[in-house]
């Protein structure tokens, strides 16, 4: 083994650091209220393909996050919501540092650096406990697989077996189609391709899981959610513009081979059209733009050199420690049960409501939807929750009208971003108010 250099030593530190200080950012993060409590909610109810608490109830759906789903209220159950949050934060802990092996193949501690800090910078605004969460980890596997020399039968099972399981996890699995296509450009590769598309479709849904993924990309944004937009000059676009030039840049300068230049491309372009897809880009780009700088031989590390890379280690361990969900404990600690959950969630509002009625249906902001089914359980509905390509357009609107005007229900406010609700219910029974949230019911 060759002594190890000066810059691949700095580099590597730098990775670490990199990866090391992104995973103590997801472990130190506050489970959103949105995704995660109502793929939790219908794991414990066994909900798994026909709705049973908002206005689509009893109509069946494709399931394109079953095998989250399954195995997350598994993890929930062995070890609650700090193993739930332990091993979200070890998937990016793992994307991260898997982007960073990558790079250093590719090009040494450089290459090791430039992998972890585009991967991380494109990752950051993604790193909460959600499904995609898991996937991420998954991403990179395929990116290895696209570097690897290895072809034949070998190589086809891998691909199967990946995107078999990417595909049950989450519904981001076309971008492991789209790099199995790439790798199959390269001679003796041509059966990577089918391979993969043969193991997307071991699901329990087929062919209709392309289905799922058109109406889970395109309904959103139709309806304007947030993370469906562009990015612009926000922190996200702010992260997002340097990596394009860069990666532009290297791949005009170096010029790589077909297969490697249209992940970057048209992950690039689908990272303009809405900041979700940003991380995409950021943990396929960050390796493959990696692997085109131009090595470099540097002078022998020194003992100083050696000395940063074992103290970027020993940072790291000590701050994944402290920051360990078992150590740090929860993010609110004096709640009442899922104190996990960020403190904007309505927990309180809710224990509010169901000590002050029976079970029925609650008006709420649609991200909170499947907080009320985790939260209080049987009987209590909701007109529409976060899985918003469920309603049709005329049951969406019904909802948006329950947001616009005071609808004869149960009504759980977002005072900040719904004054005008606050306004029109004054004369309503009010049951809870803080800083962020008011429960009112009419008369």
């Amino acid at each position: 083994m060759p002594p190890l250099q000066r810059d691949d030593a700095l580099g590597l530190a730098l990775a670490v650091l990199c990866a090391g200080l992104l995973t103590m950012v997801a472990l130190a993060t506050p489970v959103p209220a949105s995704d995660l409590p109502t793929y939790l909610a219908m794991a414990r109810e066994g909900v798994w393909d026909v709705d049973a608490w908002t206005w689509a109830a009893g109509e069946p759906f494709v399931n394109g996050s079953l095998g989250y789903q399954r195995l997350i209220w598994g993890v929930f159950v062995v070890g609650g919501w700090p193993l739930v949050v332990g091993v979200h934060g070890a998937a990016i802990g793992a994307t991260v540092f898997g982007a960073a092996g990558l790079g250093w193949r590719g090009a040494g501690g450089r290459g090791a650096a430039l992998g972890a800090l585009m991967t991380g910078a494109l990752v950051l605004q993604n790193h909460a406990a959600r499904p995609q969460t898991l996937a991420f980890p998954l991403g990179v596997v395929a990116v290895a697989l696209l570097l690897g020399e290895g072809r034949g039968r070998g190589k086809a099972a891998a691909w199967a077996l990946l995107l078999a399981l990417w595909a049950n996890v989450h519904g981001s699995f076309p971008v492991g189609l789209g790099l199995a296509a790439c790798a199959g450009l390269r001679p003796g590769r041509r059966w990577e391709l089918p391979a993969a598309l043969a193991g997307c479709l071991c699901t329990p849904w087929g062919l209709s899981l392309f289905g799922y993924v058109a109406a889970n990309s395109l309904v959103p944004a139709q309806r304007g959610l947030g993370e469906w937009g562009g990015p612009g000059l926000d922190p996200i676009g702010l992260r997002l513009w340097p990596a394009l030039a860069l990666a532009a840049w290297l791949g005009l300068r170096r010029r790589p081979t077909l297969g490697h230049w249209l992940p970057v491309l048209g992950l690039g372009v689908l990272a303009l059209t809405g900041i979700r897809h940003v991380a995409w880009f950021g943990l396929v780009a960050g390796p493959l733009v990696a692997g085109w700088i131009r090595p470099v031989t540097s002078a022998p590390a020194r003992r100083l050199h050696r000395g940063v890379l074992v103290l970027a280690v020993g940072l790291v361990a000590v701050g994944l420690l402290r920051f360990s969900p078992w150590i740090a404990g929860p993010p609110v600690p004096d709640r009442a049960g899922d104190n996990w959950l960020e403190a904007r969630a309505p927990v309180e509002a809710l224990d509010a409501l169901a000590g002050a009625t029976p079970p029925r249906e609650v008006c709420v902001p649609f991200a909170m939807g499947g907080l009320v089914r985790w939260r209080l359980g049987r009987g209590w509905t909701v007109p529409v929750d976060v899985r918003v390509w469920l309603f049709d357009d005329p049951t969406w609107e019904q909802y948006r009208a329950t947001r616009s005007e005071a609808a004869d229900c149960v009504l759980l406010i977002d005072r900040q971003r719904e004054p005008h609700l606050q306004e029109a219910t004054e004369s309503w029974k009010e049951l809870y108010r803080d800083q962020e949230w008011t429960l009112r019911v009419p008369g």
